[in-house]
């Protein structure tokens, strides 16, 4: 069994087709993917297990979904960069972070071959031994708080009832944007797509995968007013309740969640039965989908 990290990091990792293939995605614990300008897609990748990554990049600039996973997960957030109104929005709530673009870490450094600001990486063995050694940063890490678990896993898990059999799924979070997932019956796992092509992971060149494949709808609104799709990040509603699938195993589980305030954990239930909902062990990759974007299942 992998040891956990000494300190638990949450890393902001782009999502544009000129950033891709990632490196060490697949080591990640959790991968959280969610809406940003012009609801193209970024992610927030929760390493957490000792070992299981060195370099992980391209990092990119903190979004105001930090906050929530922060506050869920109280692992440290690390980004590259952040516009006015998000380190606002991060002072405003506490946040501790670590910021790449105005603090020279050694930890970061731009890898040849990609032009900025697709280049950006992280040395993690540098970065835990780096707050190891430097009083601030093991304040930092101190003031993330506690690590806690967001989800519940049974090594000895089986299917719930009402579950549908689901081979490749398909969501757009606008015309252009697509991204999914099909099922390899030979693996046992769900292999990602982006813009119906298959994607891998740079450190092997091996395909994205995960086991189980979470996908929470929730409200995605735009806070300013500036009318421009690429004028500001919109933010998703993570506080309150709404409904979602789980993918596993290719079968489909319908669930529902809900999170009674910002300091607690996003609880899940399976929606025909209202029984807590458990999964089976290994990493997860968690969509955050507006209410509205399209899903097709087959």
């Amino acid at each position: 069994m992998t040891d956990p990290l000494a300190e638990p990091v949450l890393v902001s990792i782009d999502n544009h087709p000129a950033a891709r293939p990632a490196t060490n995605l697949n080591a990640a614990d959790i991968i959280f993917e969610n809406p940003v300008q012009g609801n193209s897609t970024r992610f927030v990748a929760l390493y957490a297990c000792d070992g299981a990554a060195d370099t992980i990049g391209p990092v990119r600039s903190g979004r105001w979904i930090q906050r929530d996973l922060w506050q869920q997960l109280r692992a440290l957030p690390v980004i590259y960069g952040a516009a006015p109104y998000t380190i606002a929005f991060f002072a405003e709530h506490g946040m501790p972070y670590i910021d790449g673009n105005v603090e020279p870490w050694r930890f970061f450094s731009r890898g040849a071959g990609r032009p900025a600001p697709y280049n950006v990486y992280l040395d993690m063995e540098l970065l835990q031994d780096t707050i190891r050694d430097h009083p601030g940063l093991a304040q930092r890490a101190a003031d993330a708080g506690d690590p806690r678990a967001i989800l519940d896993f049974d090594p000895d898990w089986e299917a719930p009832d009402h579950v549908r059999d689901v081979e490749s799924v398909r969501m757009w979070t606008s015309a252009t944007w697509t991204f999914g997932w099909r099922f390899n019956s030979d693996t046992g796992l769900y292999e990602r797509t982006d813009a119906g092509r298959p994607t891998t992971d740079a450190s092997d060149g091996r395909p994205l995968t995960r086991r189980t494949v979470i996908v929470q709808r929730a409200v995605s609104e735009r806070p300013f007013a500036d009318p421009r799709p690429e004028a500001d990040p919109p933010i998703q509603r993570l506080v309150g309740s709404g409904v979602g699938t789980v993918y596993v195993d290719g079968m489909a589980i319908d669930v529902r969640w809900s999170r009674p305030s910002q300091d607690a954990v996003t609880s899940w239930t399976v929606a025909d039965t209202d029984e807590e909902l458990v999964l089976p062990p290994g990493p997860v990759w968690w969509h955050v989908l507006p209410t509205g974007a399209q899903l097709v299942e087959e």
